[in-house]
């Protein structure tokens, strides 16, 4: 009987394709580096919001500096506007000129050709379609899904990309290094890579089968994914 053939890849971003997890975490502690005493309650907000986007997160440490009394505003969504821009503006810069996941550039090469590829991401989605623009990386996916809300449910998501683009997320495999990756392709029974590295603990995963540092190997891995379909 012959295999079934992977209708889709999709890959996060941050910590898969490009190696910016410490620029998008350390871009909290520098947008509000000019509020003193604030570092203590950025890294609050980071650690208890693990999952939330940037628009949950700076939400979360403004709220946390008006009730200390280190900053003083009337309307906190006038306010969050203003420090996610200068997040975005940041981040953008940065992940932008940030040095690739070893392997990516000939992974999406490859893959590309044979299967349709895609980027979800947390990443709010007018970052990242800038980010995958300034990289010209745009050409090797067929669409880039990214954050639109403090609220942002990436299953929801993965099931309107596959609504949309006509695949079965069962014939999917999802490229991830980030809990929530993990946790939406269980939810959703899609074929899971785990990127390992310093933010997570797939290293100690063991129902995670399929496991790389980098996507040096990946187009090998995915044949032999496919051959096990």
């Amino acid at each position: 009987m012959a295999s079934k053939m992977i209708e889709a890849i999709i890959f996060d971003f941050d910590g898969v394709i490009v190696d910016s997890n410490r620029i998008k975490r350390g871009a909290y502690f520098k947008v509000f580096s000019s509020i003193k005493n604030s570092k203590d309650f950025v890294e609050e907000s980071i650690k208890e919001n693990p999952e939330k986007t940037r628009y949950g997160i700076i939400e979360d440490i403004l709220k946390k500096l008006r009730k200390r009394g280190l900053m003083q505003f009337n309307d906190l969504k006038i306010e969050k506007k203003k420090y996610i821009k200068r997040y975005q503006e940041l981040t953008e810069e940065e992940t932008s000129n940030a040095e690739g996941i070893k392997g990516a550039k000939r992974a999406l090469e490859q893959l590309s050709q044979k299967y349709p590829l895609f980027i979800l991401t947390s990443t709010a989605q007018e970052s990242i379609n800038g980010v995958v623009d300034a990289r010209n990386l745009r050409g090797y996916f067929k669409a880039v899904y990214g954050a639109e809300d403090k609220d942002y449910n990436k299953p929801e998501t993965l099931k309107k990309m596959a609504r949309r683009h006509k695949f079965n997320p069962k014939n999917a495999v999802f490229i991830g290094d980030g809990k929530s990756d993990y946790e939406c392709a269980k939810q959703l029974n899609v074929t899971f890579i785990g990127i390992v590295n310093d933010a997570n603990d797939f290293e100690t995963k063991k129902d995670i089968a399929w496991k790389l540092y980098n996507l040096d190997k990946l187009p090998e891995i995915i044949e032999n994914i496919e051959g096990n379909l």
